[in-house]
């Protein structure tokens, strides 16, 4: 939850609050579920910041990541992120599954002189496979990173991946032209049954370039039914929501992992 009593906005988070957070281990990483809509195979994750406070619950990034920023924690709380992901992402490597990863990069973190060395260290550190990674970033963050920060990344052999992709308004041959390899259609902007052909000429050209496109907030069967045919033969098309599954702790995805591969014969 994020309210107060009766519904009240509760203040926000103060610094020594979150640093106590960080120093006692109180954030987590939950797992959100990424499924191929056509074929209904399991795709991948993207691991999701929340922070489990000792009154009131298991709260959500709205209510504490602009303090984080504010407070000059993010950047720290970034980096442990990002271990806590590849050092997961190994352990489901080490089981056999071969889906990729994926966290999202605040722009501060983004820009700081040693970003990509912590990447490499993490990489390092779980020995996971460095393509079995995707760093999302916002669509301005990474057209605003600086050439060798990509040029770095993209040779140490992770995926870069951009979260707010707008069919007909974001310029898709330009992200791909910068090295994205997983697109993610806004929150949203699958939702109009009226912007099919937007959706289905936003994929034609990512698809043709092997960029993974992935239609964030399927909450319904029925939308899931309408992605599929207006994907048509323009694409795959991976969609992450309700539908498939929310945000869960490692050893959910342990179980569904285990139910997936045992019923459905589709590859993990």
């Amino acid at each position: 939850t994020t309210t107060g009593p009766h519904g009240a906005t509760p203040e926000p988070p103060s610094e020594d609050e979150l640093a106590r957070a960080m120093a006692r281990g109180e954030f987590r990483l939950l797992y959100q579920p990424e499924f191929d809509v056509r074929r209904g195979s399991f795709a991948g994750v993207e691991a999701l910041l929340r922070w489990r406070h000792p009154t009131r619950g298991l709260l959500g990034p709205a209510a504490f990541v602009d303090r984080l920023a504010t407070s000059g924690l993010l950047v720290p709380v970034g980096y442990w992120a990002l271990a806590e992901v590849t050092r997961q992402g190994a352990r489901w490597r080490d089981r056999g599954y071969r889906f990729p990863v994926a966290l999202n990069v605040a722009a501060s973190q983004a820009r700081e002189p040693g970003f990509v060395d912590e990447v490499a260290r993490a990489l390092h550190a779980s020995a996971l496979a460095p393509a079995a990674l995707t760093l999302e970033f916002a669509t301005a963050t990474l057209e605003g990173l600086a050439d060798a920060t990509r040029t770095r990344l993209l040779a140490l052999g992770v995926r870069l991946g951009v979260d707010d992709v707008e069919p007909g308004v974001t310029d898709v041959a330009a992200l791909a032209d910068l090295g994205v390899a997983v697109a993610k259609l806004r929150r949203g902007a699958v939702d109009d049954p009226a912007r099919g052909a937007a959706l289905t000429d936003a994929l034609a050209p990512l698809a043709a370039r092997g960029v993974r496109v992935v239609a964030a907030g399927v909450e319904d069967p029925a939308t899931a039914r309408r992605l599929e045919a207006e994907v048509g033969a323009a694409g795959s098309l991976e969609g992450q929501g309700f539908l498939y599954g929310g945000p869960q702790p490692a050893a959910a995805i342990d179980r569904l992992l285990e139910d997936f591969a045992i019923f459905s014969g589709e590859p993990l």
